[in-house]
């Protein structure tokens, strides 16, 4: 059985790369869970109603983060929490092999070989790869 992944998108400001960051991310769930909080320019315009939007005035990211895992696996609201969760800042994009490799693990269900798993990031500035 292909076991399922809820993506969790934390904004704020951001409306210069969400519209790339949801698109990519929607290939692993169709409606990523969009944690805002409460930016004041086009960000939760671009987001639209292709995902689950909630806003949450920010602290730090580990409250963020907590609060989000805690949201998806809230029991009265959601019958059945996700599989697996993919936590992902605005303007992390995935890229095409790390779309495929999610994709592969959750089609192999129970049979994953992890637990968890860590994407490695290629980091830009100005346009230019970092290395």
């Amino acid at each position: 059985m292909t076991a399922t992944c809820r993506v969790v998108v934390l904004t704020y400001n951001c409306e210069g790369i969400i519209d790339e960051t949801l698109a990519m991310a929607r290939r692993i769930d169709p409606r990523p869970l969009v944690v805002d909080s409460y930016s004041s320019d086009a960000t939760l315009r671009q987001v639209g109603s292709e995902a689950e939007v909630v806003r949450r005035a920010f602290s730090n990211y580990a409250d963020q983060r907590n609060w989000a895992i805690a949201h998806l696996q809230a029991g009265d609201e959601r019958p059945v929490s996700p599989d697996w969760q993919l936590h992902l800042d605005a303007d992390e994009v995935l890229d095409e092999a790390a779309v495929a490799a999610i994709q592969h693990v959750l089609q192999s269900g129970d049979a994953a070989p992890h637990r968890a798993y860590l994407l490695r990031r290629i980091d830009y500035f100005m346009g230019r790869r970092l290395r």
